[in-house]
């Protein structure tokens, strides 16, 4: 009788623990159906001498004056490149506003002449595409 007691016990107490995990999933926002969800990128946007030319182009072409000597800067830069090839939108985010800064007006030197090669969903179509690059530059 007590193993009876101790079995069913253990699979009321398995029941309720599956019916909180449940309940959690459910409470989160439900999806807008009015919003289509994001094209998937098979080939995703590139810079028309490759993505790791833009670095090193932006690494050329990037005013050193106003970075502290000795001191490596890091950042992120996302651009969103149209389904034309053309930069809509250029971000940068790292620790210092000022090389932020500076390389964004870089980058908007650099793409202002150039487009891109935009990204293709699975049919071959392009589309709007965001492109995540990460950049060191070191100040000697």
């Amino acid at each position: 009788m007590q193993k009876i007691i101790i079995i069913i016990s253990l699979l009321s107490f398995q029941f309720g623990i599956s019916q909180t995990v449940r309940n959690e999933f459910e409470s989160k926002q439900p999806q807008d159906l009015n919003v289509p969800p994001p094209p998937n990128i098979t080939f995703p946007a590139q810079y028309p001498t490759g993505n790791k030319k833009f670095i090193e182009e932006i690494k050329a072409n990037i005013d050193r004056t106003g970075l502290e000597t000795n001191k490596t800067y890091k950042a992120k830069i996302i651009l969103k490149i149209e389904n034309d090839g053309e930069v809509l939108n250029i971000s940068t985010y790292g620790s210092d506003e000022n090389f932020n800064n500076e390389l964004k007006k870089t980058i908007q030197n650099i793409t202002q002449q150039k487009k891109w090669t935009a990204g293709k969903n699975k049919q071959g179509e392009n589309v709007i595409d965001i492109v995540a690059l990460p950049i060191e530059i070191k100040r000697k």
